[in-house]
């Protein structure tokens, strides 16, 4: 499984590798477990991996790892 990574603006070091604005996807085995767990943590990146199940050449949108906001809704009458 293969992770993409990118940063949310300018460029940042973790895990010994500089992350900017261009994705970039790294094979499996690039991150050791705790790697990945700072790398997931970490705010001013944006960690993209691909679905659980699903093979990379599939049709599965990557999972995206990062908190998403609850979805508004509207208020029906």
């Amino acid at each position: 499984m293969s992770i993409t990574i990118r940063t949310r603006k300018g460029s940042f070091w973790r895990c010994g590798i500089q992350h900017t604005t261009t994705p970039v996807a790294y094979p499996e085995g690039t991150f050791g477990a705790s790697q990945l767990d700072a790398l997931r943590c970490e705010p001013k990146l944006i960690v993209e991996e691909p679905l659980v199940g699903e093979s990379e050449k599939g049709s599965a949108t990557p999972e995206k790892t990062t908190p998403k906001a609850p979805a508004k809704t509207a208020r029906g009458k």
